[in-house]
């Protein structure tokens, strides 16, 4: 008896076929691929991007694959080798998908939420000094401003107190054209500057940075002013959009050449870009009742004086900002693969950038000087604002083609450098769940206040007359027609923003 049952063991071991060496691989990348899905899909979970219901098809999708893929390893050999490759190439994308989706949460980790300003304060003396460092300071006449960023100006001599190990001596020298007059005349040794000035004196002294040296900066972070943050999903909302005029950092203050507020109303689908000359002469938010001043010099006090000075002029709040500065604009654009305008009229920039009528492919490089151009135009400002609008355009347009795929990392790692909001990662997340879920294209419009030409002081630099643009009352109360429009929930065309903008000769 025990014989016959030790027979039939036998028997039944004989009648189980051993896994071949193909089957045995084949199972092994179907389990790879199983462990990749899972991952994968943690990575979508973690990422917060898509809407439940795509996760959950990209599940089912994904199972339904799996199953395929470990079943034809017990069908035929034909089979077999094709549910192997199909294990393999899955495995490949999944490794991609992954790492991509992870690229895009971590991009968004950083250019979100931003809140902080960098203020960079320079020791500057003329260039024949013979101070190399600022231990060689000591016993020089220190030139500060009496009043103007007078808080980042008082930190900084603390600074330089504790690298002397001494007490310095200091000059009040009024504003900022005083102070560097100070500096030129020799009436002090070196003076203490905030480099968001430094464009506004070059100015007036364009050779001041070859005839002037650094001898060390100290870089304070601060807190920007909090702001009204909505449903982005379901109310309208404005951003401010800056682009700022300088090359570095992002979070570093400067002049703001591009100042554009965006209305979004995401139940109609409706973005109308409104731009205001950089040149506006306006009442700062810092500075009510005081002299006024160039609208691209609020940048230098921070992004949200910028904003609510900007607001101001067209009776809004904006609830966040988008900042890219020129370094990041030229990566942005070059990741992209270049750009796609139509230019309305040929020119050439005042620095020999040559722009022909028509329909223009941009690099990153030409694509910033068509965006800053402006002498080049009989209108100036308004016309330079039009073109930075259509920059902004094709980049959108750009970005949310197929054809960035290619470039992906690149366009991530370029935004991650030179972008910043205060939009929060979960509110862009909500932004894009959003999209995919109801679809749609945007209707996006814009419209540009214009104005006229003068001479004026200003809050920022009182020495001498600037150039600056008188905004036309009519041509802002339109735009604060068009506002309203917007957030009372109403279509617009281009055609109807385009009628409205006033021809201010």
């Amino acid at each position: 008896m025990k014989n016959s049952e030790t027979e039939d063991v036998k028997i039944n071991s004989k009648d189980k076929p051993e896994l071949t060496g193909g089957q045995k691989f084949g199972l092994f990348v179907s389990y790879l691929f199983l462990i990749l899905s899972i991952v994968f899909v943690g990575s979508l979970h973690y990422a917060d991007l898509l809407p439940v219901y795509i996760i959950a098809m990209v599940v089912v999708g994904l199972s339904l694959l799996y199953l395929y893929t470990y079943f034809t390893q017990f069908g035929s050999k034909n089979l077999r080798r094709a549910g192997t490759f199909l294990s393999i190439l899955l495995c490949v994308c999944l490794g991609f998908g992954t790492y991509y989706v992870l690229v895009t949460k971590g991009t968004l980790k950083k250019i979100a939420g931003a809140h902080k300003k960098t203020d960079t304060i320079s020791l500057i003396v003329m260039d024949q000094n013979p101070a190399k460092t600022v231990n060689e300071l000591n016993g020089y006449n220190f030139g500060i401003a009496t009043t103007i960023d007078r808080a980042n100006t008082d930190k900084c001599i603390k600074d330089v107190e504790k690298d002397l190990d001494g007490s310095v001596d200091t000059k009040e020298c009024g504003g900022i054209d005083t102070l560097v007059s100070a500096l030129y005349d020799g009436e002090v040794d070196v003076i203490i500057l905030n480099e968001a000035y430094r464009q506004t004196i070059e100015d007036s002294k364009e050779n001041f940075s070859k005839e002037t040296r650094v001898i060390k900066q100290y870089k304070y972070e601060s807190e920007l002013s909090k702001t009204n943050s909505v449903d982005v999903d379901n109310e309208t909302f404005v951003v401010y959009i800056s682009g700022n005029d300088t090359y570095g950092a992002i979070a570093d203050t400067s002049r703001s050449d591009v100042n554009i507020l965006g209305i979004v109303n995401p139940k109609t689908k409706t973005c109308l870009l409104v731009s205001t000359p950089r040149d506006s002469y306006v009442e700062l938010s810092i500075a009510p009742g005081q002299t006024r001043d160039k609208l691209t010099h609020a940048g230098i006090y921070g992004v949200d004086c910028s904003m609510d000075t900007l607001g101001n002029i067209y009776g809004v709040k904006p609830n966040y900002f988008v900042r890219v500065n020129f370094t990041g604009f030229q990566n942005i654009i070059n990741a992209l693969g270049g750009i796609t305008i139509k230019n309305d009229t040929s020119f050439t920039s005042h620095d020999g950038y040559h722009f022909e009528q028509g329909t223009l492919e941009l690099d990153g490089l030409h694509a910033l000087h068509y965006s800053r151009e402006r002498k080049a135009f009989k209108n100036g400002d308004f016309q330079r604002g039009q073109n930075q609008m259509k920059v902004i355009k094709a980049m959108v347009k750009k970005m949310t083609s197929p054809s960035i795929l290619g470039n992906y990392a690149s366009l991530m790692s370029g935004v991650s450098d030179s972008f910043r909001t205060s939009l929060s990662d979960d509110e862009i997340s909500s932004l894009v769940k959003a999209q995919l879920k109801n679809g749609g294209d945007w209707n996006v419009v814009s419209y540009s206040a214009v104005g006229t030409t003068g001479s004026e002081y200003t809050y920022s630099y009182a020495g001498k007359p600037l150039s600056i643009v008188n905004l036309n009352q009519t041509s802002v109360e339109n735009g604060k027609k068009l506002i309203k429009k917007v957030m009372d929930g109403e279509t617009l065309t281009q055609d109807e923003c385009d009628s409205l903008i006033v021809n201010d000769k």
